[in-house]
């Protein structure tokens, strides 16, 4: 059970019932301990099994795919990929896109996982699921061959408005240019039929391209996220040499697209504004996966560093931290270059999320890629002395 320890405790200045004030002293007593753990850096849990799985099979037709955040949304395994490479264009005759969503209802991973679907055009191919902007499309055709392209991360299933919000960044890439971040927002996207919109986020008239909550230079929250309750906590890296400084900020689910109703955690409360931010962690260069594990108790972060094969892995108490120092998960194997973009796909967790599955990619030549499963067994931390 999870107590929110940010509430303060009110007391009436009436002279309450003996009963009652002994009642309210007993249950703040018994809470106070747990309050201040709360507070504290949890001990590791130990990673008592590994074992490989194979790869993830998907669609005949794709030979790369990276990215690779998935969600429980309405009863089906869902999975967002940053870029898609094909052996096949398709209809439109491009055999390599970004964002591109697979799904399947079977949520049993431990013989494997096999996307069963994909958002495809009638031939069988992987098409875009997030549409571009009249926007973007106008800058891509005036900055040829350079492109934007869409980038998904995480995805929050927020059943109770019948959505998915998908939170992306836009990148504008060439050959000779290389990437650069260019702003993200959030998609919405209908849980039923995977429609998607692109509403407006950016309060100000001029904004170049008003759907994006963060334009280049702002700190984007598209890296991880958890809810606790109806609070949406985001997270975000910012890279400092080969580090990824990770911030947190919040938001309750329902203004999730409200920039005005965001806070940002400033190291030791939440602030309004977002330059207040103050790293949490250091983490992946590709984003995190970060969840509540039922079995340990915790919320734990699961990450690759940069141009490191090994998976690494912390805990904490409460979504801002205090976080616990990283540990070694387990070293992914090396493809042609270090692997990257380690996910915890918690919808195929098992024993209360004792056991997880966790993907990362593997290259294996020029726009050829993998995405084994590994299989990770989690024991509960050894108890102090």
């Amino acid at each position: 059970m999870r107590f929110d320890t940010s509430a303060a405790v009110t007391w009436t200045l009436t002279r309450p019932r003996p009963f009652a004030a002994m009642a309210v002293l007993s249950c703040w007593l018994a809470h106070a301990p747990l309050a201040q753990a709360q507070q504290q850096v949890p001990p590791i849990p130990p990673v008592l099994k590994v074992e490989s799985l194979g790869l993830v099979q998907q669609n005949e037709h794709v030979k790369c795919r990276d990215g690779s955040y998935s969600a429980l949304v309405n009863g089906r395994a869902v999975w967002t990929f940053n870029d898609t490479c094909m052996d096949d264009g398709g209809v439109l005759g491009d055999q390599f896109i970004d964002n591109t969503l697979a799904w399947s209802k079977k949520l049993k991973a431990s013989n494997g996982i096999n996307l069963t679907r994909d958002l495809e055009d009638v031939e069988g191919v992987p098409v875009r699921f997030v549409p571009f902007t009249q926007g973007e499309i106008d800058f891509t055709n005036s900055h040829q061959p350079n492109e934007l392209a869409i980038w998904p991360g995480h995805i929050v299933p927020d059943p109770a408005r019948h959505r998915a919000l998908i939170f992306f960044g836009t990148v504008y890439r060439g050959s000779q240019i290389g990437f650069q971040g260019v702003g993200g927002g959030i998609a919405v996207m209908d849980d039923k039929t995977f429609a998607v919109t692109r509403p407006v986020q950016n309060p100000d008239p001029n904004a170049q391209e008003p759907t994006y909550m963060w334009n280049r230079f702002d700190q984007a929250y598209t890296g991880g996220y958890v809810l606790e309750g109806d609070m949406l906590y985001n997270y975000g890296g910012k890279g400092k040499g080969l580090a990824t400084q990770v911030r947190v900020a919040r938001v309750p689910l329902a203004d999730a697209l409200d920039i005005s109703k965001w806070q940002y955690f400033d190291g030791s409360g939440w602030s309004s504004d977002p330059k207040a931010a103050k790293p949490v962690y250091d983490g992946g260069a590709a984003g995190d996966t970060v969840f509540w594990n039922d079995y340990l108790g915790m919320y734990m972060t699961v990450y690759q560093t940069f141009l490191n094969n090994t998976v690494y892995y912390r805990v904490a108490y409460r979504p801002e931290g205090p976080w616990s120092a990283q540990a070694e998960m387990f070293v992914a194997e090396q493809g042609t270059d270090p692997s990257y973009a380690a996910r915890v796909h918690t919808e195929y967790a098992e024993k209360g999320g004792k056991v997880q599955y966790v993907t990362y990619v593997k290259n294996t030549g020029f726009l050829a890629q993998e995405l084994p499963l590994t299989k990770v067994v989690f024991g509960q931390p050894a108890k102090a002395d």
